[in-house]
């Protein structure tokens, strides 16, 4: 499974993509969103961007835990000075 994981992450790397930290999972009752902390470790060593998204299947949970997300990304040392769309 780590071998997939390292291949997907060095495609998303060279194509320039970023990752969706899906925040969804708190709002289920997870203890963490997704992707785990192992996966965003070795995506913020290869230097891929990562957003918060809230995953929102109704106006009434638009921007949950966004705030909490954007946090935790930092803690782990991301960059959250986001590139804007062109």
């Amino acid at each position: 499974m780590q071998k997939r994981i390292k291949r997907n992450l060095e495609l998303i790397k060279k194509l320039d993509l970023i990752i969706d930290y899906n925040l969804r999972a708190l709002y289920a009752g997870a203890s963490e969103p997704y992707p785990s902390r192992p996966i965003l470790l070795q995506a913020l060593d290869l230097g891929i961007e990562v957003v918060p998204g809230d995953d929102s299947h109704g106006v009434e949970t638009v921007g949950l835990h966004v705030k909490e997300g954007i946090k935790i990304l930092q803690n782990f040392g991301f960059d959250i000075k986001w590139r804007t769309p062109c």
